[in-house]
């Protein structure tokens, strides 16, 4: 056998990190994913055009993530987590906190404000927070506001990846935009930079406006995935309220006539309560009435209510001085 300054192969293997096939498990579904076809236990990007409602997302994951609700249907692999909002944004994290507020998530991360470009000895710092702190996962929203150098080279988002995002050693989820750049009249599906921006991570979310609806009252959007791992999703939704988002079934708007009797019955029941409540939150209104429409408070204010005020059955108001809602054009009192 050949010589070596190490005394057996195994010392050299732990050095190196070299693992023998028969000592790995095969994968599980935890161990790929935190939301399964949404956010893995690497990298993930979420990347759109601006007021695409990549924020809303990232909110709505950030609330799966806390408590175990689901994603647009999907259960998420791991919950209980708590994370570190890195925000590049000026006020951008309290921008944050009333989206969570709305959906009853408060509490769920922590912020670093105003964030700017981060340099390699911050970058170390934050490495030493995750880990001292705690962190279960980090979001950088967006990434474009905290690389330092050309973010249409290269070379510093291989730094940003290769570097600073895997010194963190925790699931971190990047906020991209999209290119500005178009083709034959068509918008971009690519986000803002060079092949760099994704090569590096493990999944792929992109957020968009369907069709020519950018400026119309709650626009369709789209959000799909592409993994690594061969899983992709496709889910339509609009955005009803901060922080507030419903899936494809309640973005078709159905008009009561569409409605069953009983179904019908029961929502004109929760919006007259809706409507007498003072309360001056969303999350009190649900909390003042969950219990005599045996409805969870956070069913109510997470999708009920939005809902029947996207169908007509409320109406927000401005001034909450008199509670969060009046009753709607389709509401028979």
């Amino acid at each position: 056998m050949e010589q070596s300054l190490f005394d057996t192969p195994e010392v050299l293997r732990d050095i190196l990190g070299i693992v023998k096939d028969e000592d790995l498990d095969l994968p599980t579904q935890a161990d790929n994913w935190l939301i399964p076809g949404v956010v893995c236990t690497t990298n993930t990007v979420v990347y759109g055009q601006a007021s695409a409602g990549k924020s809303m997302i990232i909110s709505n994951i950030i609330a799966s993530l806390f408590d175990g609700r689901d994603f647009f249907d999907i259960q998420p692999a791991q919950s209980g987590l708590k994370g570190l909002v890195i925000c590049s944004d000026a006020k951008a994290e309290f921008e944050y906190k009333q989206r969570l507020h709305n959906i009853n998530a408060t509490g769920a991360v922590e912020y670093m404000a105003d964030a700017g470009v981060i340099t390699p000895g911050q970058w170390g710092m934050i490495t030493e927070a995750v880990r001292y702190i705690g962190y279960d996962y980090v979001i950088i929203d967006h990434a474009t506001g905290v690389v330092d150098g050309d973010v249409i080279a290269r070379e510093p988002w291989q730094r940003f990846w290769q570097e600073h995002v895997r010194s963190l050693n925790v699931p971190t989820i990047v906020v991209a935009h999209s290119s500005d750049s178009a083709f034959q009249g068509q918008v971009s599906h690519r986000p803002m930079g060079n092949s760099g921006v994704t090569q590096f991570s493990r999944c792929e979310v992109e957020v968009f406006t369907k069709g020519n609806t950018k400026f119309a009252s709650e626009p369709l959007r789209e959000l799909r995935t592409k993994s690594r791992y061969g899983q992709g999703v496709v889910r339509n939704f609009r955005i009803v309220d901060p922080g507030i988002i419903v899936g494809e079934e309640q973005a078709e708007k159905p008009t009561p006539k569409q409605r069953d009797n009983e179904t019908l019955d029961k929502n004109a029941r929760i919006a007259r309560l809706a409507a007498r409540s003072k309360a001056s939150t969303v999350t009190g209104v649900a909390e003042e009435i969950a219990s005599e429409v045996g409805t969870s408070a956070r069913t109510l204010s997470a999708r009920k209510l939005p809902e029947l005020v996207s169908i007509g059955l409320l109406v927000k108001n401005q001034n909450k001085t008199n509670g969060v809602y009046s009753p709607g054009p389709k509401l028979k009192i």
